[in-house]
């Protein structure tokens, strides 16, 4: 199991460096062989409550593709895998939102952020660096506290 620490201040840092809250949550998730270029690529279209509009959580998106990178299946693999793979998911998304009180973007930083002048005061307020790095860093560690579960 990889150093929930290191994977924690990794995520955190990534995210603060402007990454999307999808693309520090799966990088921190990720194992270290993984690329990082074509990780960031894939989850470009989840950050903000996937592509801005204040749905899913993209700390929430990027943990459930962590999941499918430790935990997923293939067409080879479907019919012994795959029940893992959507318990673990199921359980991520319901500590998570025992933990912070929902899953929803826009729920969870206070701001419609789909709306550009509602997406200006959450960048105003610190929502961004103050709350955001909590749900990256707390998905991760979710996911981190998960293994052997399932």
């Amino acid at each position: 199991m990889a150093n929930k620490t290191s994977d924690l201040e990794k995520g955190v840092q990534l995210f603060n460096a402007g990454c999307n809250c999808a693309q520090a949550t799966l990088q921190g998730i990720a194992p270290d062989n993984m690329n990082s270029e074509q990780m960031q690529l894939i989850c470009s279209a989840f950050g903000g409550g996937i592509a801005r509009y204040g749905k899913t959580c993209g700390a929430v998106t990027g943990a459930l593709m962590g999941i499918g990178l430790k935990y997923g299946y293939t067409l080879d693999t479907k019919d012994s895998e795959a029940a893992k793979c959507l318990n673990l998911s199921q359980l991520l998304v319901s500590k998570f939102e025992a933990e912070f009180g929902s899953s929803d973007c826009k729920a969870l930083i206070g701001y419609d952020i789909s709306d550009p002048e509602k997406k200006e005061l959450a960048g105003k307020s610190g929502v961004f660096e103050t709350r955001c790095p909590k749900f990256v860093a707390g998905a991760i560690k979710i996911v981190e506290d998960m293994e052997g579960e399932g």
